[in-house]
């Protein structure tokens, strides 16, 4: 289901009055997007609260406005690895993150210091919107339909360029995971395929070098230990 601003807000109002005790909740994706007269409309709502006590607090209170956990999803929404992802009765989706998006990245200190508040009217539910810039970096990891649209859409709005590459390559490393060069995918193919300049792609290209070194050592030493594996099972 796709909803404007008045639908999602809302749901959230009524999730707020449900709530066992106050806690504040970061909207990225589509609904920030929405709010920042981006899009029309979103099909979902992507929330990140700081702890696992904040989100079974927003799990319950979701489930009392009569959304539902969802067990089956798709393949793009399971390797979103979200807290919980709760449908209402409309099929209107809600993916609830716990700090870390995708096992990686993670909206921490300088994401949070980027947001803004919003006014949601609610006395338990306090709402902040995510930066343009952070948008932009956590769509790069969800890899949903229409994130690549959404990015070029913020891209071209305008963006500090310097700031998502100072996030990017401080969580390089998040979850042990090796970000940097998918990051840089989608940064070519915006250029490529959307003709957005991106002014930062030649310095990331640059640093992603010492990770493609790293990637390359570390695949040399798995197949390494798979050939010792193997040797030792047939001796």
């Amino acid at each position: 289901m796709e909803a404007g601003t008045s639908y999602f807000l809302g749901e959230l109002r009524r999730a707020g009055e449900r709530l066992a005790r106050p806690l504040t909740v970061y909207l990225v994706g589509g609904g920030a997007m929405a709010i920042r007269l981006l899009k029309a409309q979103t099909k979902d709502l992507d929330l990140v609260v700081a702890d696992a006590g904040d989100a079974r607090v927003l799990t319950a209170a979701l489930e009392g406005v009569h959304y539902v956990k969802q067990v089956r999803l798709a393949r793009a929404y399971r390797d979103m690895h979200a807290s919980a992802v709760l449908d209402n009765r409309d099929g209107f989706r809600i993916d609830l993150f716990t700090r870390v998006i995708c096992r990686a990245l993670e909206f921490g200190a300088s994401m949070e210091a980027r947001s803004e508040p919003y006014d949601l009217g609610s006395r338990r539910l306090t709402l902040r919107l995510a930066s343009p810039e952070d948008i932009l970096v956590l769509k790069a990891v969800t890899d949903r339909p229409r994130d690549m649209d959404d990015m070029a859409t913020i891209a071209r709005q305008g963006v500090d360029w310097q700031a998502i590459a100072e996030e990017m390559l401080g969580q390089r490393r998040t979850g042990g995971k090796f970000f940097l060069p998918v990051f840089i995918q989608s940064l070519e193919q915006l250029e490529q395929e959307f003709g957005v300049r991106v002014p930062i792609l030649p310095r990331l290209l640059e640093e992603v070098e010492a990770d493609l070194d790293e990637i390359e050592a570390m695949t040399r030493k798995v197949r390494a230990e798979s050939a010792r594996k193997r040797a030792r099972r047939g001796a």
